[in-house]
């Protein structure tokens, strides 16, 4: 499909659908403080082509049951993968802030996550016919997402639970002063997971992810895959 107006057109690209596998954990050490670790691997359909690695490990500190403070860093490492315009391997450092504000209505619990972003990536340019890298680049980026998870069928007397959990994410890349400049990517999400017990949940869904790269859009198709197992150290005795 090829989208235009006047002086520009948009073609809007097709990516081969991903799988996605997530790895989280996260430990509580006291009432406030907590760690909490991430891991993605993600691949076209079930490993039939190099995708990307994420490691994203954070510093928490939880001032109540509605509002929670994060510091956090992710390293990321993409392999070129089509459509995506990537010649080479490339890696990405950032450190991010990131506030989440929760609430509930009724039965449904809402989760509001404001992250910003401040990104160092690598620089890859064309010299004498090989791509090589050449330093690094520096990019602010601002992400909102806003997450809804309900129970649908509880096992009475027991912690287990089937649940939903959707979620709708927004991508806006900014300049120098942190204002946002344009729309960078968006993430639509739904899946059905298993609670074994309150530490411990399976989760398989649906993402529908647009990107904006370079005046084109990329729509993707992910089949996600994630197991949480979170840990409680504060009562342990030392």
């Amino acid at each position: 499909m090829l989208l235009s107006t006047g002086a520009f057109s948009q073609q809007t690209l097709d990516a081969p659908t991903n799988s996605w596998f997530l790895l989280l954990n996260r430990a509580k050490f006291t009432k406030h403080w907590y760690i909490t670790n991430e891991l993605h691997q993600r691949n076209q359909w079930f490993f039939k082509g190099e995708g990307q690695f994420l490691w994203r490990p954070s510093v928490d500190f939880k001032v109540n049951d509605q509002l929670e403070f994060s510091l956090g860093y992710s390293y990321i490492r993409t392999h070129p993968n089509a459509p995506y315009p990537l010649p080479i391997a490339a890696t990405e450092n950032n450190i991010w802030q990131q506030a989440l504000l929760k609430f509930d209505i009724g039965k449904v619990h809402f989760q509001n996550r404001f992250r910003q972003e401040n990104r160092w990536f690598d620089h890859i340019d064309n010299e004498n016919g090989d791509w090589v890298k050449t330093g690094d680049d520096y990019a602010n980026r601002f992400r909102y997402r806003i997450t809804a998870t309900f129970d649908v069928l509880h096992y009475e007397e027991s912690q287990k639970a089937i649940f939903i959990n959707t979620f709708n994410e927004f991508w806006f890349n900014q300049d120098s002063k942190l204002r946002p400049v344009s729309f960078a990517r968006n993430w639509l999400y739904v899946g059905v997971g298993f609670r074994l017990d309150k530490n411990t949940s399976f989760q398989t869904g649906y993402m529908d992810q647009w990107d904006q790269i370079k005046g084109n859009y990329i729509k993707m198709d992910i089949v996600q895959f994630t197991i949480q197992k979170n840990f409680d150290f504060s009562k342990s005795k030392m």
